[in-house]
C-alpha cells in the first residue's frame, strides 16, 4: 500500500512540474512585432487620392519623377495582458501591411487595416507618401476609438 501511495505522489509532482514548464499555461505571452512595406500603386490616370488611416505621422513628398504612387509603411503589431494562450508570429504578414485600394474613376481610395481589440491592435506609425506633384492627396483620419474592433472588408 506504501508503494501505491508513493507511486500515486510522484505521479502528481511529476505531472504538476511538467504542467508548469508547458508554454500553454503561462498567463500572458505578451509581443510586439514591428514591420514595414513600401507599396507602389500606378496613379496614371488618377487625380485624387484619399488615404483613410489612423496613422498618427505621416509625410506627404511631392515629385515629378514619376507616375506611380508610393506609400512607405512602418507599423506595429502588438499583444498585451492576453490571459490565454496565443500563436505568436515571427513577422507582421505584408498583407496586413498593405492599404486595400479601391478605384473609383479618377479617384483611388486607400484604407489601411489598422484595428485594434481588446487586448490586440495594428497600428501604422510611419506614413511616407511620395506622390507625383499633380496628384491631389486627401488624408481622412480615423480615430483611435474608430480602430476597436474595426475589420475590412476587400
Amino acid at each position: 500500500m506504501k508503494f501505491i501511495i508513493k507511486i500515486v505522489f510522484f505521479y502528481f509532482i511529476l505531472n504538476s512540474f511538467v504542467f508548469s514548464q508547458d508554454e500553454r499555461v503561462v498567463a500572458s505571452n505578451d509581443f510586439s512585432l514591428s514591420g514595414s512595406i513600401t507599396q507602389v500603386i500606378n496613379a496614371e490616370d488618377v487625380r485624387n487620392v484619399i488615404i483613410r488611416c489612423y496613422c498618427p505621422n505621416q509625410t506627404i513628398k511631392k515629385n515629378n519623377d514619376d507616375k506611380s504612387l508610393k506609400l512607405i509603411i512602418q507599423a506595429t503589431h502588438d499583444s498585451v495582458g492576453y490571459n490565454s494562450y496565443q500563436d505568436i508570429p515571427s513577422e507582421i504578414n505584408s498583407n496586413m501591411l498593405r492599404f486595400h485600394e479601391r478605384i473609383i474613376e479618377d479617384k483611388i481610395v486607400l484604407e489601411s487595416q489598422e484595428f485594434t481589440y481588446i487586448h490586440h491592435a495594428f497600428k501604422i506609425d510611419d506614413l511616407i507618401i511620395n506622390a507625383p506633384s499633380d496628384l491631389i492627396i486627401k488624408i481622412e483620419p480615423i480615430s483611435e476609438l474608430e480602430l476597436e474592433g474595426r475589420k475590412i472588408n476587400e
